[in-house]
């Protein structure tokens, strides 16, 4: 198989890792040393900058021609801080995603592998969440209330069979 170029790792490696990727929540790829996507569970960011391009991250990828003649974009990525997490908010194709990210330098290599994972599904679950909480307080204080409407009728007919009493002496 033909391998990349500056690389030992073969095509059908390259494919094989980023199919086990792909699925699920959460989105993992590969950057080189100038922020490039190299490998991706994301077919659309292959080859994107991930990192703001300056022109002298493209003059260096350009004169090592690691990626021969893919044709390199960028991707739009906007980065937030939202109580001491990551969040970056990528838009490839106009439509805005949020995700929660992590990433793992990798020194020796020079990359930088990312784990984004979609704040949509943790947002959902954190809703879900909330909800069943607010059910179980309702439902806990309806019981409540029904436990005191039960006491409050005892009472009453305590006190009126005690006074039923008290005529009847």
């Amino acid at each position: 198989p033909a391998c990349l170029v500056g690389s030992e790792m073969c095509l059908s490696d390259r494919d094989r890792i980023e199919q086990s990727w792909r699925g699920g929540d959460c989105r993992t790829f590969v950057t080189d040393p100038e922020g490039r996507v190299f490998l991706s569970s994301e077919p659309r960011w292959l080859y994107a900058s991930f990192e703001a391009p300056t022109p002298q991250r493209v003059d260096r990828t350009l004169a090592t021609r690691r990626y021969a003649d893919a044709p390199l974009a960028d991707l739009p990525v906007e980065r937030r801080n939202d109580h001491g997490r990551v969040l970056l908010r990528i838009t490839p194709d106009g439509k805005a995603q949020d995700y929660l990210a992590a990433a793992q330098q990798m020194p020796r290599a020079g990359w930088t592998v990312h784990v984004l994972l979609d704040s949509a599904a943790l947002r959902a679950e954190a809703r879900l969440a909330v909800f069943t909480v607010m059910l179980l307080l309702g439902a806990s204080a309806l019981g409540a209330l029904i436990l005191l409407q039960r006491r409050a009728r005892a009472a009453e007919r305590i006190a009126m069979q005690q006074q039923a009493n008290a005529e009847l002496e």
